[in-house]
């Protein structure tokens, strides 16, 4: 595979692996009784809000590193 493919993959699938990490705590709390159906969803986003972009370009450094390295060999 070329290297341009495994870093947009593996960039992709680390930035979704870390956001669901990022998240777990609000996703593993009780919802309160009497909250409206889109609750979950606005703590989310306020979870993440401002974060995303710091997280995806984070996951692609990593994962560019990684496959730069390991194409060396």
């Amino acid at each position: 595979m070329p290297a341009a493919t495994l870093v947009i993959a593996g960039g992709l699938a680390l930035f979704f692996v870390v956001a669901m990490i990022y998240v777990w705590p609000v996703l593993s709390e009780p919802v309160p009784e009497g909250s409206g159906q889109e609750y979950l969803a606005e703590q989310v986003r306020l979870r993440l809000a401002g974060k995303v972009v710091p997280m995806l370009a984070g996951s692609f450094l990593v994962v560019g590193i990684a496959v730069s390295r390991w194409n060396r060999r």
